[in-house]
């Protein structure tokens, strides 16, 4: 039958509870150095209440009858949630059936498509999502 307390295990014992002290310093040194800094980024917030925000990020078959499909690209994003914003400015214009936003990150743009009612006339979206720090163009019109 062995000894409960050998040098061996004694030693063990002591290497295991010095290294969790010097781990647990080490996180909170990290933890305190990360709420030094600014924040990189700002949080996203994809939910309306309880409820997730769903944004489409492309238009699926054909526009309605009496409605065009129109392209716009937005320069000044950074990240999805920007993707939500810009889409809620893009179904605010009037004359604008459905809209769909992603945001292109390699690209670092967002890119959309509307349908908009025969008549009406694009620049109205690339203005309804140009402003703070988005610029928007409209990329490609079909008659």
């Amino acid at each position: 039958m062995q000894a409960p307390f050998t040098p061996q295990r004694l030693a063990l014992g002591g290497l295991l509870a010095v290294s969790a002290v010097a781990l647990g310093l080490v996180a909170l040194r990290s933890r305190a150095e990360r709420a030094a800094e600014p924040e990189a980024y700002q949080p996203i917030r994809l939910e309306e209440g309880n409820a997730p925000r769903h944004v489409p990020a492309a238009l699926f078959g054909d526009p309605p009858a009496g409605s065009r499909l129109v392209q716009f690209q937005v320069d000044g994003p950074c990240c999805n949630g920007c993707s939500v914003t810009l889409y809620d400015a893009a179904l605010a214009v009037a004359g604008v059936e459905k809209a769909a936003v992603r945001f292109d990150e390699d690209a670092g743009v967002a890119l959309g498509e509307v349908w908009l009612k025969d008549g009406v006339e694009p620049d109205g979206v690339a203005a309804a999502v140009t402003f703070d720090k988005y610029a928007g163009r409209i990329v490609r019109p079909t008659p």
